[in-house]
């Protein structure tokens, strides 16, 4: 069909710096069978613009009734929004009241979907709202929105809860919402392994003023390794069922297949029991996605059963550099007790070369993105990057200073890894003939 619009303030998208911050809440009158929407926009001043005129963006939206169904939506006493058929209302105004007429049923509404306009949406909705979403939504972004919105609010009470010495159970409503969504038959593979993959731990500690990335590791693997327990009998009934015989191939289909599998075999390499599953998983590969994806997994087992997994795979990759940084990448996040002492004696292998950029990328650089050991209570992580930082800045300023930037919540975190933290930041920034590079990076995290 085709509709003329307006597009003079469409424009302000072009014109000006700053993401819209969207609030939206709603009513339900059950007499009067009518629901009201109201959405309300502003945007932060960014230098230069201090008071910026109002965007005008499409809002896709949806009501749900109690039976998790999409409800027809009229408008009422509103003739300006010609794409309401299509789930589409136009936002304008500082804010916008739109009511629903002839409503029967209401459960909670399903907002933004498909990620219609690029806003930063806040909403009303309360935790049982979301677990609705998860199991019932049609729109597979708000689906995934809604999992990774509740599970952010799971993983944070929990952290809140380990902070003060609390026990850690996990809330029941959650892991019956996520064990309803893997016997959803109508998710299509790729978009169910995002929807359950729970949120890294860089997405958990953003906003947060104080950081303690040992609670947040210990927190999520908790989080990842209950729910493998509750539903280990579905995780194990998709892996087996997204199996892809036959020759590799790359169509859509294959590679979301893959994607589902590899994500239920995360899962279930936390539970002691599946052990063999997650071995065979590696032996029997017949791609790169797979094989890597299950010595991945073997690293969270740890171990001799990794580290048999690690030397199968050295021998039979060691003469393809690209293959090696991956191998380097999974080794220096392993978990167990002598990872530090692996990464040491794997930079005297013939595979390493320290003025390979790539190769320490993915050996410093893993090993920093390894929380339990960068961040170990001993301080034992911060000062061995430091001491390559230093090492590297003698040959390639450039990645010394890009590895450098792994300290950069320093001012962050808990105030006893901020000061074993600080010791080794102040030893880098006090060496002479530190690069310009490396100085500019630390002395501004010291700042």
């Amino acid at each position: 069909y085709s509709i003329n619009f307006n597009f003079d303030q469409f424009k302000n998208w072009y014109a000006q710096a700053g993401t819209p911050d969207v609030s939206a809440s709603w009513n339900f009158n059950k007499e009067n069978r009518e629901l009201t929407l109201v959405l309300k926009q502003s945007c932060k001043a960014t230098p230069g613009q201090s008071e910026k005129p109002l965007f005008h963006f499409p809002f896709r939206i949806g009501v749900l009734n109690e039976k998790g169904e999409d409800v027809e939506l009229r408008l009422k006493e509103r003739s300006d929004q010609p794409q309401l058929a299509d789930g589409i209302v136009h936002v304008r105004g500082r804010e916008e009241v739109f009511t629903f007429e002839n409503i029967e049923s209401f459960k909670t509404v399903s907002l933004n979907r498909g990620f219609s306009a690029p806003i930063r949406l806040k909403t009303e909705h309360s935790r049982e709202d979301f677990y609705f979403l998860m199991t019932n939504d049609n729109d597979l972004f708000n689906q995934y929105e809604a999992m990774q919105t509740v599970s952010l609010s799971v993983i944070r009470d929990l952290i809140k809860r380990d902070s003060e010495g609390g026990e850690l159970i996990l809330d029941e409503s959650f892991s019956q919402a996520f064990g309803r969504i893997l016997t959803n038959e109508s998710i299509a593979p790729a978009v169910m392994a995002m929807i359950i993959s729970l949120p890294a731990e860089s997405i958990i500690q953003q906003g947060m003023s104080t950081v303690d990335f040992l609670c947040i590791n210990r927190v999520r693997s908790f989080v990842q390794s209950e729910l493998a327990a509750k539903h280990e009998g579905e995780l194990k009934k998709l892996y087996h069922a997204h199996t892809t015989p036959g020759e590799y191939k790359l169509d859509p289909d294959s590679v979301g297949k893959r994607a589902l599998r590899n994500t239920c075999l995360s899962y279930l390499s936390t539970i002691k029991t599946c052990e063999a599953t997650v071995v065979s998983h590696f032996q029997t590969a017949k791609n790169m996605t797979d094989e890597i994806s299950g010595l991945k997994a073997l690293a969270e087992v740890g171990g001799t059963v990794f580290e048999r997994a690690s030397s199968e795979f050295y021998s039979k990759w060691s003469s393809d550099s690209l293959v090696m940084q991956k191998w380097l990448m999974v080794e220096a996040s392993a978990k167990g007790a002598n990872i530090l002492d692996r990464v040491r004696t794997l930079e005297k292998d013939s595979v390493y070369d320290k003025n390979v950029p790539n190769l320490v990328r993915n050996l410093i650089g893993g090993f920093s993105k390894n929380t339990s050991e960068f961040h170990h209570s001993s301080g034992r992580g911060y000062a061995f990057v430091a001491d390559k930082i230093l090492e590297l800045d003698k040959i390639n300023p450039q990645i010394a200073s890009r590895i450098a930037g792994v300290f950069k919540d320093y001012k962050r975190i808990v105030p006893s890894a901020k000061a074993l933290m600080g010791e080794e930041l102040k030893r880098i920034v006090e060496t002479k003939n530190l690069s310009k590079n490396v100085y500019e990076i630390i002395s501004k995290i010291l700042k």
